[in-house]
């Protein structure tokens, strides 16, 4: 019937395994691409498999494709000794198969160990070929390491995400310091331009001032030289009057000559000297009216040219105060400017410290992605550590059950050798019930047979020599027994330490096992 089975078992697991083949180049043909696992090959035949055929009106053929012996129950219903363990076993056995590993992999592994084996394996065995089985493995390693190659193409991504809004803020922050620095030139020039402009007004205003002072230079001059021909006139016309009256006196002295020549001559002396001076003062007055006509002539000139210089300065006064609003306009405009540049130093701060946020955080996300790296690469390590140390412990366990084998055969024969000194016991108390009923008998004997010339110290040294011998070998079978005892004993104890031991190094081996998942 076993045989049958296997059989069975194998043929469908031939099919199967036809089937998988065929189906996996089905996909490699269309996609171009090998089958991502063992599940996308498991899908890709059951669509084919369930898909309705034309030819079956609606029909589906459906067979057991699962490659094992057919039992209706979940993997752990399957295995030989789950229904002899305790609850808390059973437990234990779902929760460390269905937390561990999916449903495929459970099958896929129950087939593969059907195949290989050839048998139904118990709990500990399957869980034993489930941990080291190679497909197991490769799924979660690959599992894995996808999983980490997408966390490092996403934090890549990140990182270039960020490299190019920090690249663009840079751009930015270039585009602001070249306005920036284009307003602060034209400040600059504006700048230059007004105080070229207040040095021309202060030229203008002292020059003006210069000509203000000039004028009224000229004309304190005017007014003291115009007092001065004001008192000459007066002079003269003082002069003029004595000389007529000195005339007139003339005349009313010639009437009285004789009386007065003497008189007359000292008078004509007079008047010629008064008229000689009166010629020179002429002459002066002639002097200071020619100077006088000068200095009116330059005063009109002078007028004339202060009032060109009233008109420039007017007009320097027009410019002085277009200027002025310019400067005021310009002003404003630098105050406005000012205020612009403010409000982009502001921002280019803002800027700044956003971007050196950034940068921050792009150096935390390298320092984290490098951690990761090494933590990656620890673990890595670390896993081929583990690997190292529970193949290790994977042959110590294997060589700690040859041990157990072989205790358990010494154990065997120790049980056998105790049965047979347990019968030789047995033997023996018969024996020796058998000699108390001689000794009995002997001793009745020995009342009724007194008669026949046999002493009854003579019976009674042989029945003591009989019982000594008796005792001798009780004693040696004892002896046997209690020795045999000791080494039995020697044996458990060293069964329970080696059962300690097993049990630490499985515990062991758990927990290598949870930290390689």
């Amino acid at each position: 019937m076993e045989v049958n089975e296997v059989l069975v078992a194998q043929v469908t697991e031939d099919l199967n395994t036809r089937k998988i083949l065929q189906t996996r180049e089905t996909i490699l043909t269309f996609t171009g691409r090998p089958p991502k696992d063992a599940s996308h090959i498991e899908e890709v035949k059951h669509m084919i498999e369930t898909f309705p055929h034309p030819n079956l009106d609606g029909v589906v053929h459906q067979q057991n494709t699962g490659g094992t012996v057919p039992v209706d129950s979940d993997i752990w219903g399957k295995l030989s000794d789950f229904r002899s363990l305790t609850e808390e076993q059973q437990r234990e056995t779902r929760e460390f198969l269905l937390m561990r590993f999916s449903v495929e992999d459970l099958q896929l592994a129950w087939d593969q160990y059907f195949v290989q084996k050839g048998e139904i394996p118990n709990c500990l065995q399957y869980r034993i070929f489930i941990n080291n089985w190679r497909g197991n493995k490769t799924k979660r390693r690959t599992q894995s390491l996808a999983e980490m190659m997408r966390t490092i193409e996403k934090k890549d991504d990140e990182i270039y995400h960020e490299r190019d809004e920090q690249q663009l803020l840079h751009s930015q922050l270039e585009l602001v310091n070249h306005i920036y620095n284009g307003q602060l030139r034209r400040v600059q020039d504006l700048e230059q331009d007004n105080n070229f402009l207040r040095d021309n007004i202060h030229q203008l205003e002292s020059g003006a001032e210069q000509d203000r002072e000039d004028i009224n230079h000229l004309r304190e001059v005017t007014g003291i030289q115009g007092r001065h021909v004001y008192q000459l006139r007066r002079t003269i016309t003082q002069k003029d009057r004595q000389i007529c009256d000195q005339c007139s006196q003339l005349r009313d002295l010639e009437d009285t000559k004789g009386e007065y020549g003497s008189v007359i001559k000292r008078q004509k002396l007079m008047i010629k000297e008064k008229k000689e001076e009166v010629k020179a003062q002429s002459a002066t007055i002639n002097e200071q009216s020619a100077t006088i006509n000068e200095i009116n002539v330059k005063n009109e000139e002078q007028s004339a040219t202060i009032n060109e210089l009233n008109v420039k300065d007017q007009e320097k006064s027009a410019t002085i105060n277009e200027l002025n609003v310019k400067d005021q306009e310009k002003s404003a405009t630098i105050n406005e400017q000012s205020a612009t540049i403010n409000e982009l130093n502001v921002k280019d701060q803002e800027k700044s410290s956003t971007i050196n946020e950034q940068s921050a955080t792009i150096n935390e996300l390298n320092v984290k992605d490098q951690e990761k790296s090494a933590t990656i690469n620890e673990i890595n390590v670390k896993n081929e550590k583990q690997s190292a140390t529970i193949n290790k412990q994977s042959a110590t366990i294997n060589d700690l059950i040859e041990q157990n084998h072989d205790k358990c055969k010494t154990m065997k024969e120790l049980s056998e050798q105790n049965d047979n000194l347990s019968k030789q016991n047995r033997k023996l108390s018969e024996l020796n019930e058998k000699l108390l009923k001689q000794n009995d008998h002997l001793n009745n004997k020995l009342d009724m047979e007194v008669h026949v010339g046999q002493t009854k110290e003579q019976i009674i040294a042989e029945q003591s020599q009989l019982i000594e011998e008796q005792k001798a070998i009780i004693g040696e079978q004892k002896e046997s027994l209690m020795k045999y005892k000791k080494d039995d004993k020697d044996l458990r104890r060293q069964m329970v330490e080696q059962d300690r031991i097993n049990q630490d190094l499985y515990d062991q081996l758990k927990d290598v096992k949870m930290l390689c998942k």
